[in-house]
C-alpha cells in the first residue's frame, strides 16, 4: 500500500500486504488495468490505471520489507476452461433449494448477534476494545462484504422477484456499526451514546434479518413449489 496513490491512509505512510486485481495491460501508456479500493476499510471497488513502474516498486516492497507474509506473492488466473453454462431457471432452482435445506442453520446462526452485541457490550467495560479494535473491524468488513455478495447474487440469479428492501436495510445497519469503529480506530474516542446505538442496531439486526430470511423462505419456497 506504501507506494499505491489510491490509497490514502497508507501511501507513503506505512507499509501494508494488499492484493490488487490487474485484468490487463497498455503498452503504449506503459500501465496495468486495476481493481482496487482506496481504503482498506472499504469494500468499495474500482477500475483504475497503475504504471508498469508503480506495480514493480509496491511489488518489491512487499517481498523485501515484508519478508514475514508467507503468502504467494502473486495468483495467476485463466479463462481457458469455460464450464457448461446452465439456464437460468437451473440458477434459481440450486439457489433456492440450497437455501432451503440451510434455512434452519442460518437462522439458528443468527443468534450469534445478540452474543456479539452482549461480548462487545463487555469488552468496553473492561477497556479492552483497543486490543481488539483491528480485529473487529477486519470481521464487520467481511460481514458487509458477504452481505454485498449476497445482494449482488440474489439480482443476479432473480433480477426482480426478489425484494431488495430488507437485505439493504441490513447492510446500512452492518455499515453504521462498522463506521462507528473505524471512526473510533482514528479519533480513540467513542461516546456512551455511540455505544449504546450499537447495542440498540444490534439488537435491530437480528429482528430485521430473522424477518429477512424468513421472508426469503417463502420466496424460495414458491420457487420450488412451481417446479416440482
Amino acid at each position: 500500500c506504501y507506494y499505491l496513490k489510491d490509497r490514502n491512509s497508507e501511501y507513503k505512510k506505512i507499509h501494508l500486504p494488499h492484493d490488487l486485481l490487474v485484468y490487463g495491460y497498455n503498452m503504449r501508456d506503459e500501465c496495468f488495468y486495476v481493481i482496487e479500493h482506496n481504503h482498506r476499510e472499504s469494500y468499495k471497488f474500482f477500475n483504475t490505471t497503475i504504471s508498469y513502474s508503480v506495480i514493480k516498486e509496491a511489488y518489491m516492497g512487499y517481498v523485501h520489507i515484508l519478508p514475514y507474509d508467507t503468502h504467494p506473492t502473486y495468483y495467476t488466473y485463466t479463462a481457458k476452461y469455460k464450464p457448461q453454462k446452465q439456464s437460468d431457471e437451473y440458477y434459481k432452482q440450486a439457489y433456492a433449494k440450497l437455501f432451503i435445506e440451510k434455512h434452519v442453520s442460518i437462522i439458528e446462526g443468527l443468534f450469534d448477534i445478540k452474543e456479539f452485541g452482549r461480548q462487545l457490550y463487555q469488552t468496553f467495560e473492561c477497556s479492552t476494545i483497543s486490543q481488539e479494535l483491528e480485529i473487529l473491524i477486519n470481521c464487520l468488513n467481511v460481514i458487509c462484504n458477504i452481505k454485498n455478495v449476497e445482494k449482488y447474487s440474489l439480482q443476479y440469479i432473480f433480477g426482480d422477484y426478489i425484494n431488495m428492501t430488507m437485505i439493504e436495510t441490513v447492510i446500512n445497519n452492518w455499515r453504521f456499526i462498522r463506521n462507528i469503529f473505524v471512526k473510533y480506530n482514528y479519533s480513540r474516542q467513542i461516546k456512551k451514546i455511540s455505544l449504546k446505538n450499537i447495542i440498540m442496531r444490534l439488537q435491530q439486526l437480528y429482528e430485521e434479518e430473522k424477518l429477512y430470511y424468513e421472508q426469503l423462505f417463502v420466496q424460495m419456497s414458491i420457487i420450488r413449489k412451481n417446479v416440482l
